[in-house]
């Protein structure tokens, strides 16, 4: 006979109360607020630290319940990197670049039945992610993105019989139409994670720069022209890239040029505009080398966060794309210039014209260089030389590859995360020793003897013998007699006096 229609609405009332008591809030908070920023290029033997806590909230209990206990069974936080492909035909191409679980509990952890005031009980637990070095930077662009995030996950249940025996408070257990409660698991919201790739560019000196030549003709003139500038440039930095220019005529020209014309061999240099030209690379599949060059986790499962997948993907063929931008342009739109009011001459004697690229915010800001599994940014600085010869005027662009990066930015006292460096088995990794310190005229045999005879302060301090009032003497005439001696020699002699008060305290 089955029960009526209200017992089992109120025992499915009751079961949904019961449920509900085991949904608990799981919050993840970092350490800190800023970016995980990592220095250098990519190092697969390199891992970054990122600190932070993981929160489980109870809720109260009502006193229905009878003081029964909970338990959180199991506490992990994941984090999770992954680089997506998209485009408006429907292509779709998901890539988990980079997934680590971390278990916070070693055993299940008892909730007392009992909450404090504000009617809940928190558990809080830090964790310390160890972040390998050869991540791609965080991405978002038109077809392809790169991002990184953390979800942390709670398993709560109820307490069984035996492990109320260990309680000590004597409830009893909850049982469910014979058995306990299952578990419930619970999930944080998703926490996005930026990571940032710096590099720091060195001094370089305009020698050591980047040399490219470029030979061209001016209406028929040869011209060799040469451009150097450092090979990265920080955009923190206001001042910009600073090149130089080297032009001057090539010293063979055409027979018949020198027959038909009577003008000497000078061209000048009347105008010069630079720009930054910003060029991505952008592929719809994985590229073979990003593949074949990192660890990439198992590709089964769904993606953490949110995701750009349209609703029915396409199955086309692989396209690759190329998007180019001008930066740093003046609100005019056009590039950063200087006329020469005096045009420059160019002729058979090398003619050095130097200039700067300012990095201030106008115009569209450029990214760093960044590769990625589907994306490649990387820049050009854009060199735009106007020369006239003859009365005639013309405009020749010159483009050099540079290397755009950025720097860590200041922080207070809190240490910035990648202090703490581990192996690559993600094991901590010790500083260094360092080598002990000795001065140039010490010997390092006698530098790491310790030296045997007591010093004069514990001689007169120690108990009264036969010898103990002479040795301050002795030792100060020791002295005195070895101020005029050579430096060898005054090692020997030293050398014998802490024989002899050793030897005078041996026969006292």
């Amino acid at each position: 006979m089955s029960a009526p229609p209200t017992c089992r609405s109120k025992a499915r009332d009751r079961m949904a109360m019961r449920d509900m008591a085991l949904a608990v809030l799981v919050e993840v908070q970092l350490a800190l607020d800023d970016p995980l920023e990592m220095v250098g290029g990519t190092n697969t033997s390199t891992h970054y630290s990122l600190p932070g806590r993981a929160r489980v909230t109870f809720p109260a209990l009502p006193s229905s319940f009878g003081g029964r206990f909970r338990l959180l069974h199991k506490l992990t936080i994941t984090v999770e990197g992954k680089a997506e492909y998209t485009d408006p035909e429907g292509r779709y191409t998901p890539l988990r670049v980079y997934r680590d679980t971390q278990t916070l509990l070693s055993s299940p952890y008892t909730i007392a039945p009992y909450c404090p005031s504000f009617g809940s009980i928190t558990v809080d637990l830090p964790f310390d992610l160890r972040v390998p070095g050869w991540l791609p930077p965080s991405h978002l662009s038109r077809h392809s993105s790169t991002s990184y995030g953390l979800v942390a996950q709670a398993t709560v249940g109820w307490a069984n019989e035996t492990q109320y025996l260990f309680s000590g408070f004597g409830a009893t257990p909850l049982v469910v139409n014979g058995q306990f409660a299952l578990a419930r698991m619970s999930r944080s919201a998703y926490t996005p994670l930026e990571v940032r790739r710096h590099r720091i560019p060195g001094p370089i000196p305009v020698e050591g720069a980047t040399r490219r030549q470029y030979p061209f003709r001016c209406k028929t003139l040869p011209v060799d022209l040469t451009i150097r500038h450092a090979e990265y440039a920080d955009l923190g930095d206001p001042k910009g890239i600073k090149i130089e220019m080297q032009l001057r005529t090539s010293s063979v020209e055409p027979a018949f040029e020198t027959a038909q014309s009577d003008s000497p061999g000078i061209a000048y240099v009347a105008h010069i505009a630079m720009e930054i030209e910003e060029r991505e690379d952008v592929r719809s599949t994985p590229a073979s080398q990003f593949l074949a060059s990192f660890p990439l986790p198992p590709q089964d499962g769904l993606l953490l966060g949110p995701t750009s997948a349209p609703s029915t993907p396409a199955n086309l063929e692989p396209v690759r794309r190329r998007l180019a931008r001008a930066c740093f342009l003046l609100p005019s739109g056009m590039p950063q210039s200087h006329t020469f009011w005096d045009p420059r001459p160019v002729g058979p004697s090398t003619k050095r014209i130097k200039g700067a690229l300012t990095f201030n915010d106008i115009g569209r800001i450029p990214i760093p260089d960044a590769t990625g599994p589907f994306v490649r940014v990387t820049h050009f600085l854009k060199t735009h030389v106007t020369f006239e010869r003859e009365g005639e005027y013309f405009t020749e662009t010159f483009k050099t590859p540079v290397r755009l990066v950025t720097h860590p930015r200041p922080r207070g006292s809190v240490p910035p995360p990648y202090v703490t460096v581990f192996h690559e088995n993600g094991d901590l990794r010790d500083c260094d020793p360092l080598p002990l310190y000795t001065p140039e005229d010490v010997d390092m045999v006698d530098a790491l003897t310790p030296d045997s005879s007591p010093p004069v302060e514990a001689a007169s301090s120690s108990s009264p013998s036969p010898h103990s009032t002479q040795l301050p003497e002795a030792e100060a005439e020791h002295r005195s007699a070895a101020d005029g001696l050579s430096p060898a020699n005054r090692k020997l002699f030293e050398q014998w006096a802490r024989e002899v008060s050793a030897s005078l305290e041996s026969d006292s």
